[in-house]
């Protein structure tokens, strides 16, 4: 299914949703996305909402598994670990691929604890994703279907990203977009563009040790981020420009030669920048 190697993290409450849990993992495994289930997790000193949240760091997206349980929450906290997984997955601008208990189905009373804070929580997650339903059977949860859509979303962005970063490109330069010549260009600019972008994000230079996010706001880091990319793509065009300036072919006479009832000197015309 998947043409690039991806990594998910599987989010749910444990007890209610064993079942679920291994189908999704299984049917992830099959579809060649890698996951770091917690089932496989050695025990941690760390807090369990610490340790959850660094899990989620590398993945690619996350599959959220909610039914009739919020799980549990950390002492001194009001959001269990599921929720603050979810929050985790979206601060690292991840996709969350979300599945919701249908409530009409049958569903063991033991694992009903329902509130008025989990349906909260549901009505939240239906508002800001394109949830799915599933039921008792774990075969309900559809994660084939969401996986293939998501990878395929992948290659589209990967796809436009590209095209978008060889325009700029190209318009930068005074290029030709369509000139194969420009591509390699854009191949060669990019892994400086994109030191540049991590290093006005991050708020240093060059100094990869120093990988704390800056305390600015947003429209800062990208105001940094246009500035710092825009200086580099004048510095590569400075350093490349012998290579790209347009070069122009010259038919003319030479020498003093008789124009009408005038005599012109076509060398000085030629050797001149501005002949008037």
């Amino acid at each position: 299914m998947a043409t690039t190697t991806y990594k998910a993290f599987v989010s749910s409450t444990y007890e209610d949703l064993k079942a679920h849990r291994t189908y999704v993992i299984n049917a992830l495994g099959k579809a060649g996305i890698l996951v770091d289930p917690m089932e496989q997790w050695t025990a941690e000193s760390d807090e369990p909402k610490q340790f959850s949240a660094e899990r989620i760091e590398g993945c690619d997206f996350c599959v959220l598994l909610v039914a009739l349980r919020s799980g549990f929450v950390p002492p001194g906290d009001v959001k269990s670990i599921t929720q603050l997984e979810y929050e985790a997955a979206i601060k690292h601008g991840m996709d969350v691929l979300v599945f919701l208990l249908d409530v009409e189905k049958p569903w063991p009373r033991r694992f009903d604890e329902l509130d008025e804070s989990l349906k909260e929580w549901r009505k939240y997650l239906q508002n800001k994703h394109g949830v799915s339903w599933f039921g008792t059977d774990p075969s309900t949860v559809e994660i084939a279907p969401a996986v293939t859509r998501w990878v395929a979303k992948q290659s589209q962005k990967v796809t436009q990203v590209g095209s978008d970063w060889v325009q700029l490109i190209s318009t930068l330069l005074h290029l030709n977009k369509h000139d194969p010549d420009t591509w390699t260009v854009a191949a060669r600019l990019l892994p400086e563009a994109l030191a540049a972008v991590e290093g006005a994000y991050y708020g240093r230079e060059n100094d990869p040790q120093r990988a704390q996010p800056s305390d600015v706001s947003e429209d800062i880091v990208q105001s940094k981020v246009m500035k710092t990319l825009l200086a580099s793509t004048r510095e590569f065009l400075d350093e490349s420009r012998i290579n790209y300036e347009k070069t122009c072919f010259v038919i003319m006479p030479f020498g003093r030669k008789r124009v009408g009832d005038q005599e012109v000197d076509f060398d000085f015309i030629y050797g001149e920048e501005d002949p008037r």
